[in-house]
């Protein structure tokens, strides 16, 4: 019998706030699966994270996570710049976002969507973090991430489909 994978997405946005000094407060703001409630900002940084509840250790996953319209990629090109953290409980669920915690991942740039490489995968709760920016303001859908073992095609896992709603500044841009 083949493993049963989960996952799941979500978005935080790292909300922009001025304090009385003149420097900005970032504060991590989920972001409602429906995207009715509140929405990223033209210009703030939004970061993506895919939670994979893997039963029993594989080998070579890959995850494909369509890009939802209005968003880009912090950074265009291909590389290590992704991160894989073990997620141990409900409450980690939103990490920091450290640069200590998790592995380096390979993450793979394409047009519609950005391809995740992990080579070995012990049994447990893991979670993938990266980083988008908010570009265009809209109301946009976000299609399904997709997990599989490249290598098993019977182990595979689709999250769900979300909104994300993009607002424009208040000063115009």
């Amino acid at each position: 019998m083949a493993s049963r994978v989960e996952a799941t997405r979500s978005f935080v946005r790292q909300k922009q706030e001025p304090t009385l000094l003149g420097t900005l407060r970032i504060t991590p703001e989920p972001l409602p699966a429906d995207g009715k409630a509140n929405a990223a900002v033209t210009g703030e940084q939004v970061t993506a994270r895919v939670t994979l509840i893997v039963p029993n250790e594989l080998e070579y996953v890959m995850v494909e996570v369509p890009k939802p319209a209005g968003c880009e990629p912090l950074n265009p090109l291909s590389g290590y710049d992704a991160t894989l953290r073990e997620v141990t409980s409900a409450k980690d669920q939103v990490p920091s976002n450290s640069a200590a915690e998790g592995r380096s991942i390979y993450r793979e740039e394409h047009d519609d969507q950005s391809v995740f490489f992990i080579d070995a995968l012990a049994a447990g709760d893991w979670e993938i973090v990266f980083s988008l920016r908010a570009t265009t303001p809209g109301d946009f859908r976000a299609l399904p991430a997709e997990a599989s073992a490249m290598y098993v095609p019977e182990v595979r896992a689709n999250s769900d489909a979300q909104r994300v709603r993009i607002e424009r500044r208040d000063d115009g841009r």
